[in-house]
């Protein structure tokens, strides 16, 4: 844990203190400006398979995404918006820390942060981050297989629609919340495939929350059922047999 940015893990978000490190900790890490090149992530999803025998790569790859997302939007939301810091996510400034099966474990950063500059939002900050740190992810990541952006943008918008939901009592949640899940185009025209990660269903049988596009778990062994949120009516209807 970083003591400075121990206020930003306190209650439901505790589960992602470990996400975020001080510096090597004798881990393997590789600099997140690596990840872009190409071949990279295409190794990264190769030894990352292990977990998955047999499993369809591209699937093998959108379970991956998540992972990243999760040490990337949950120390990154939770230290803007309770603590109002930045945290160096450029890039350049920072490394992934990763599992011996090449599954992303933590972000490894050089220092705790600054405070946000004067007269910059936590929303703005985070769309920042989703157009420095994010948007060039996912473009190397469906560089690296052969699946759409549009699954791993929409991974991403599942994790930030969780940790916006837990951090929704703190100042500044719900403009981030418009901005980075509901403002379909910002101000400089870029047209936001972060939107509408979540839907309602129609079903009523199926209250939950609905994903816009299908992560491809239920193709991955062990994970066959898939989850109560897919958006393909019979792999949902299998998870909820």
């Amino acid at each position: 844990m970083i003591p400075e940015l121990a206020p930003a893990f306190a209650g439901p978000l505790h589960f992602a203190t470990d996400s975020v490190v001080l510096g090597p900790d004798g881990r393997r890490a590789l600099p997140v400006a690596e990840l872009l090149r190409p071949g990279v992530l295409a190794g990264l999803a190769a030894t990352f398979e292990q977990r998955y025998p047999k499993g369809d790569a591209g699937a093998v790859l959108s379970m991956w995404s998540q992972f990243y997302m999760s040490v990337l939007v949950y120390p990154a939301f939770s230290v803007a918006l309770r603590l109002r810091r930045a945290l160096p996510l450029a890039p350049a400034e920072v490394s992934l820390v990763l599992a011996e099966d090449g599954a992303p474990a933590a972000l490894q950063v050089a220092h705790a942060g600054e405070p946000l500059a004067h007269g910059i939002s936590a929303a703005a900050h985070l769309g920042d981050l989703v157009r420095r740190h994010v948007e060039p992810v996912i473009q190397a990541l469906a560089a690296a297989g052969r699946v759409s952006a549009r699954v791993f943008w929409c991974n991403t918008g599942v994790r930030m629609s969780h940790v916006l939901r837990l951090l929704s009592a703190e100042p500044g949640s719900d403009a981030a919340t418009h901005r980075l899940l509901h403002q379909s185009e910002w101000e400089d025209g870029w047209d936001n495939p972060l939107v509408r990660s979540f839907h309602p269903t129609a079903c009523s049988s199926q209250p939950a929350p609905q994903r816009r596009v299908c992560c491809l778990r239920y193709r991955l062994p062990g994970l066959e059922q898939g989850c109560g949120t897919c958006p393909l009516p019979q792999i949902r209807g299998r998870h909820l047999a």
